[in-house]
């Protein structure tokens, strides 16, 4: 990912926080058949060391060779950021955004337990007043779901994140920028504002 030094984001406790906030990912790879791409939920385990999820037994990427290079990219909130709210007349149109992307090594976990640990990481991470629901779902009904699904894991090998929030700008242009953006409807422009605000805050310089 090209990545300009000014808009790096080395930090990965705000990493975390971005996916957090943005689950969903892509599980990208490359076959004989080109880039595949499947759009997943994504948890974290042991401590954030690794990220949990699982694909549909009909999904061809659920046989992507174990052991292979992956990659996760998480897209962040985005906004277009006019021309009119900088000092200078010269200047154009531009985007500001958050990304991350999560490479590793992909590594199956086959066995219904397996399975059922990762569906439970995700229920407790996204909807864990569902777990009594859940636990008492008949155990036939499971043990044929779990067969339709293939868990994996993916330890984090290399973290490499974005986040253009308008550092290569003035203070000045910056607060204003951060207000516009502030003033929308909620949405991924108003997300942008609160990121920009707390860059703003101290988060970054």
């Amino acid at each position: 990912m090209y990545i300009p030094k000014e808009f790096q984001e080395n930090d990965f406790e705000r990493v975390k926080e971005l996916i957090d906030a943005n689950p969903f990912g892509m599980l990208c790879n490359s076959s004989q058949n080109g880039v595949e791409i499947t759009h997943l939920p994504f948890v974290w385990n042991e401590g954030g060391k690794e990220l949990l999820s699982h694909l549909a037994i009909l999904n061809t990427q659920s046989q992507i060779e174990n052991g292979s290079k992956v990659k996760v990219v998480f897209a962040g909130p985005h906004a277009y950021i006019s021309p009119s709210l900088y000092n200078s007349a010269r200047s154009v149109p531009t985007w500001n955004y958050l990304a991350a992307h999560i490479s590793g090594t992909i590594e199956y976990l086959d066995s219904p337990a397996d399975v059922r640990m990762v569906m439970e990481a995700m229920i407790r991470c996204f909807e864990p007043s569902y777990m009594h629901v859940w636990e008492n779902l008949p155990e036939k009904y499971l043990s044929g779901m779990f067969t339709q699904l293939r868990a994996f894991r993916i330890p984090i090998e290399k973290v490499e994140a974005v986040a253009k929030l308008s550092q290569n700008k003035s203070d000045e242009e910056r607060h204003r920028i951060a207000q516009r953006l502030l003033q929308s409807e909620p949405g991924q422009v108003r997300d942008t504002g609160f990121w920009m605000q707390a860059y703003l805050d101290g988060l970054n310089t």
